[in-house]
């Protein structure tokens, strides 16, 4: 499946080329830019050094001590670590939420065997949660979006593996409200999500959980495409693990007075620690290919008028223009 994925990647011919950086700005983001490409340089570290937490001074610390920070982690181990003290900081009872499946046989399947549904989930009132899957595009519920527990409930005596309801306020929602007065605007009843996976023999299981995940902390690929507005401590790995790991963790906050990078990193590490990192050239090669397929494509339709037309005095003639664009796209690229 992952060859045919990468065939078919290969087949795009069409592309846009983002050029604007829109989370950072001035010398934050200019420093982001060379670490990602791997030409930092040393004032560069020498500007990340003072947000270093064991160089910073005590009263700049307090603020990223406080609960309500999210944590970017270099393991999971580390993730789950933090997400378990908070959750017991919360001092509320906690909930072990158990999934169910369909052949009775759970030790013998993983989380990603079922799109990361968890076999147990910990949550409690008040726990800090994000969505695990897409649950309605178009109200704000997707993949990644975080939230805060309002309740957990049982529609019976007995407390069963899965609750019938967990009812979670998304900030993201923008759909219809659920509940009337306006501080449950954001309230939203969660179910379970139904996922179902084929075994190598062929049989067809069923897991039935929340979709949901403790998010206090992070791991870096889980925050891909997060935007931190508030406090971020950051943990960067050893190495370059992965190449983009320590871009994506330092990048995700929208200013650098809002970033603690928990542990002090060497010159060394955010220098040739990623410059000599081998998928680093594959990327900028990857990147290349794309820029000079982003040429053809400004070509093929003509996306840039004022490019085409400086001098704003030929007039656009939207139909012709669209037919040229049909008839470029049955054409193929040269």
């Amino acid at each position: 499946m992952a060859l045919a994925g990468h065939a078919l990647y290969n087949k795009i011919k069409n592309v846009l080329y983002l050029t604007e950086v829109r989370r950072q700005s001035g010398l934050y983001r200019d420093v982001l830019l060379r670490l990602r490409d791997g030409k930092l340089v040393e004032n560069d570290w020498g500007f990340l050094e003072k947000y270093f937490f064991p160089l910073m001074s005590r009263k700049r610390q307090a603020p990223f001590l406080e609960n309500d920070c999210l944590h970017i982690r270099a393991s999971n181990e580390e993730c789950n670590r933090v997400n378990r003290q908070r959750l017991q900081d919360l001092k509320q009872p906690i909930v072990l939420v158990e999934a169910k499946h369909s052949n009775g046989k759970p030790n013998t399947y993983t989380d990603e065997n079922f799109r990361r549904l968890k076999a147990k989930l910990f949550i409690s009132i008040g726990a800090r949660i994000m969505l695990t899957m897409n649950i309605c595009v178009n109200v704000g519920l997707v993949n990644g979006s975080m939230g805060d527990i309002v309740d957990i409930i049982y529609q019976t005596s007995k407390h069963p593996d899965l609750p019938d309801f967990i009812i979670v306020e998304f900030p993201s929602y923008t759909g219809i409200p659920f509940f009337s007065g306006e501080d449950r605007r954001l309230w939203v009843p969660l179910v379970p999500s139904i996922i179902e996976y084929s075994n190598k023999s062929g049989e067809k299981v069923s897991r039935i959980q929340y979709p949901l995940q403790l998010a206090y902390a992070l791991t870096a690929h889980k925050a891909q495409g997060l935007t931190s507005t508030g406090k971020t401590v950051v943990e960067l790995p050893q190495k370059e693990t992965h190449v983009g790991i320590t871009y994506v963790q330092l990048s995700r906050s929208t200013d650098i007075e809002n970033l603690c990078i928990l542990n002090a990193v060497s010159l060394e590490r955010l220098t040739t620690g990623i410059s000599e990192n081998k998928s680093l050239k594959r990327r900028l090669e990857e990147e290349n290919r794309l820029g000079q397929l982003w040429k053809q494509t400004k070509i093929r339709f003509s996306l840039f008028l004022e490019e085409t037309y400086p001098d704003h005095k030929v007039v656009w003639n939207r139909k012709k223009h669209l037919r040229q664009m049909k008839r470029i796209l049955k054409e193929k690229p040269q």
